[in-house]
């Protein structure tokens, strides 16, 4: 396709929240708009049309009850908002726009590639015996030379969480970790002697 016809733009998205997709429009380049078409993935999920000054719009699929379309003050932007996110609305969105007057010169396709991310749904640390560590609180004394292993587990999150220790505001030095599907594991080996450690 002719690039001056086709824009694509990336959008980040964080589930619960709302976001905007945006499709421009050149009414006065172009002529009144028809209607306006939003496709995901190649599957219709909104749909927008001006007839005789009656707006009519209808969301399809997944985006029912929780998307709407809003042109903006000067009108050279129509606007679907989806709200709240699902990390399932990750995906590439296709605007068709179909002006009354035909123009080669028009963009009437616009892409949004939408990338959603989410917070884990939880965060835990573990001992190895399995025993959870509270948070804020402490633990041992340890005797030197002896070896510590914590577990730290993570539920959920997109994309998957990065992991780092931490003993207070400094990071922890000389450990080994051990990644595992949705947690890591980190072993820390000779112990100062009567030194702590805080979640």
């Amino acid at each position: 396709m002719d690039g001056e016809k086709v824009w694509t733009v990336d959008v980040f998205a964080l589930a619960g929240d709302g976001v905007t997709l945006g499709c421009r429009v050149s009414s006065g380049k172009c002529g009144a708009v028809h209607n306006i078409k939003w496709y995901k993935n190649g599957e219709r999920v909104f749909v927008y049309s001006e007839l005789a000054d009656i707006q009519i719009q209808r969301a399809e699929g997944d985006l029912v009850g929780r998307s709407q379309l809003f042109p903006s003050p000067d009108g050279g932007v129509f606007e679907l908002v989806i709200s709240p996110v699902r990390p399932e609305d990750q995906g590439l969105y296709k605007c068709d726009i179909t002006y009354l007057e035909v123009d080669d010169q028009c963009a009437v396709v616009q892409f949004v590639n939408l990338t959603t991310l989410a917070k884990p749904d939880y965060v835990k640390i573990t001992m190895e015996n399995g025993t959870e560590v509270e948070n804020s609180s402490m633990i041992g004394p340890y005797n030197e030379g002896s070896e510590l292993t914590l577990l730290c587990e993570s539920g959920g999150g997109k994309p998957i969480p990065r992991i780092t220790w931490w003993n207070g505001t400094q990071s922890v030095p000389g450990t080994k970790t051990v990644q595992f599907l949705n947690a890591v594991a980190m072993v820390i080996p000779q112990k100062e002697r009567g030194k702590g450690a805080e979640k």
